[in-house]
């Protein structure tokens, strides 16, 4: 497999499908015609958009807050646009001479790949500090957006209920 390299990205989404405790967490990128949906982790979503923030915060660049909210308000609760193509294995991330967010993402390799030492595929892409920082809120309100988290424990509480090993399974669901 090989790294697909899509340069500017028109589009960069994250988010998830299903109810708390059971989400499928995706990240979508468009690049001219080409579109790629990842499956993926929560806990992937909210390294890349935390990580991301603190990048940006330490670098000088030109982000536009009211294109940003724009960006936000049509981020929210978009769905994929199909099935995922690779599972997200690696995430790169940096800032390019140009001011540029480069983003890399490395599929989980196969099996079959791994024993043949084949490199895992993916895809490469450049987009704007502002539309990374939009991608990023919204990626950090829906890893918020699942299961409360028990006072007790610090475990998410299932919608069915949860039997919390703080009170030996006795607090009440």
């Amino acid at each position: 497999m090989t790294t697909e390299h899509l340069g500017r990205a028109d589009l960069f989404v994250v988010g998830a499908v299903g109810r708390p405790g059971r989400r499928a967490f995706y990240m979508e990128v468009q690049a001219g015609r080409r579109t790629v949906v990842m499956a993926c982790e929560k806990e992937q979503v909210a390294a890349l958009c935390s990580q991301g923030l603190r990048l940006l915060s330490t670098i000088e660049l030109d982000i536009d807050e009211a294109a940003t909210e724009l960006l936000v308000a049509a981020m929210i609760d978009r769905k994929p646009s199909g099935e995922p193509d690779f599972r997200i294995g690696a995430i790169g991330i940096g800032v390019d001479h140009e001011g540029e967010v480069a983003i890399s993402l490395q599929e989980v390799p196969s099996e079959e790949e791994e024993a043949e030492e084949v490199l895992p595929g993916g895809v490469d892409f450049v987009l704007g500090p502002t539309m990374f920082r939009a991608m990023a809120l919204v990626g950090l309100r829906v890893v918020a957006s699942g299961r409360s988290i028990c006072p007790h424990c610090g475990l998410p509480m299932d919608p069915d209920g949860h039997a919390c090993p703080a009170g030996n399974g006795h607090f009440p669901k």
